[in-house]
């Protein structure tokens, strides 16, 4: 009997070697992996970034109508003062860049043809805008909006965080009935409304 129990002893030292091997490597495994893991997590910072973009005019809506006007050539277009003052301003905090556009969508009642329209976007102080110094396009010329398929892109701008300034630009826009129109019906009508759309 004793043999027998020197041998179960023995196997029962073996077992318990085992199982402290086998708790220890556990541990062991287990604590690295915690501190890897929590070595990963905190490494990315997170920001929360806002901004806006604001869109007043003075008038009691977005629209221009021209009603019984005459063709006029480009010269006394240009410097008309039948014009929209309008205004875009806008703030970021945190690290963003706003892009804005904008368009122009027809009236509802128009019996005016877009391709006798002329259109053109100055700054507050007569200056053009980028597309409008070489020439003066029609409404028909102007490239689709992205914002809205019905719609006319004036301009696509945008402002950062990185500019250091706040976005607050004024522009003016002016139409008018194009010299080579003919027709002498003079109750003809054309209106269209100013957009601007934010987006990333």
């Amino acid at each position: 009997m004793k043999k027998k129990e020197i041998i179960l002893k023995k196997d029962k030292i073996l077992l318990l070697r085992i199982v402290v091997v086998l708790l220890l490597l556990v541990g062991i495994f287990g604590i690295t992996f915690a501190f890897f893991k929590y070595a990963k997590s905190g490494k990315i910072s997170n920001t929360l970034t806002t901004g806006s973009i604001i869109f007043n005019y003075n008038d009691a809506s977005p629209t221009i109508n021209l009603n019984n006007a005459f063709p006029i050539n480009d010269i006394v277009g240009k410097t008309s003062s039948e014009y929209f003052d309008f205004n875009i301003s806008g703030s970021i905090q945190g690290k963003a860049v706003i892009n804005y556009e904008i368009y122009i969508t027809p009236g509802v009642d128009n019996n005016l043809s877009e391709e006798f329209i002329k259109v053109y976007l100055t700054n507050s102080n007569n200056q053009p805008i980028l597309g409008f110094d070489d020439k003066i396009p029609l409404y028909s010329e102007l490239p689709i909006s992205t914002s809205d398929n019905s719609g006319k892109r004036l301009y696509l701008g945008s402002f950062s965080s990185e500019d250091n300034i706040e976005l607050n630009q004024t522009y003016r826009l002016r139409i008018w009935i194009d010299k080579n129109y003919e027709e002498n019906n003079s109750n003809k009508q054309f209106s269209l409304n100013i957009n601007v759309r934010a987006y990333n």
